[in-house]
């Protein structure tokens, strides 16, 4: 879950910079285009379950408001002969900030936690190779996800990686486990066609 939430909320803030490039060219769509964004937002972290969601639809309520002259008192100074869409969109943009620190003060600290989680599995995986032990699971005549759970059980059982899968777990959960699993045997997927090859010299990262 915390693989598809990052990636979920890193896809929603790559769509700054061209939100901003809409506000800075006074583009007519900008708080058209924020909005729907808003709205994005907030159904991922519904979906996730996030107390953030309130936060971010509180914000959408604020650009609404300014949309029809009505403004937060914080937004009081604003220049009170400039036209209603400038303010607005003055409005808006400060919102996007907020919400902007909103979604990275979710990821960042799973940010940290999946890097050190694919270098523990990366170490995994090497160690794993080295003896020989990937292949019979990789090349299996099964699905994916059983030779997944297959490998992971493997290596919950192998003295040399039951720690480290422990830590794994500490981590992240089970099926973010599997899943950086396989995107990283993917990702060596040319190695693995060779049974003799070793993983750490060309994918050491």
């Amino acid at each position: 879950m915390r693989i598809k939430l990052t990636e979920e909320i890193q896809s929603l803030l790559n769509k700054v910079p061209a939100l901003v490039n809409l506000y800075d060219s006074a583009d007519y769509n900008f708080i058209n285009s924020l909005k729907k964004w808003f709205v994005d937002c907030e159904q991922v972290l519904t979906r996730y379950r996030k107390p953030q969601v309130s936060e971010l639809a509180s914000l959408r309520g604020l650009i609404s408001a300014a949309e029809k002259g009505v403004y937060e008192a914080s937004f009081a100074s604003f220049e009170s002969r400039a036209p209603r869409r400038k303010k607005a969109a003055a409005v808006a943009i400060f919102c996007l900030h907020r919400a902007q620190s909103s979604l990275r003060s979710i990821i960042l600290p799973l940010l940290g936690k999946l890097e050190e989680t694919e270098t523990i599995i990366k170490n995994i995986l090497t160690l794993c190779s080295r003896k020989g032990q990937l292949s019979q699971y990789w090349k299996a005549d099964i699905p994916k996800n059983e030779r997944l759970k297959l490998l992971w059980k493997a290596m919950t059982e192998d003295k040399d990686t039951a720690e480290a899968t422990q830590r794994v777990l500490t981590l992240v959960s089970y099926s973010d486990a599997l899943q950086m699993i396989d995107r990283i045997m993917t990702e060596w997927s040319d190695d693995f066609k060779n049974a003799n090859a070793n993983l750490e010299p060309s994918h050491n990262k």
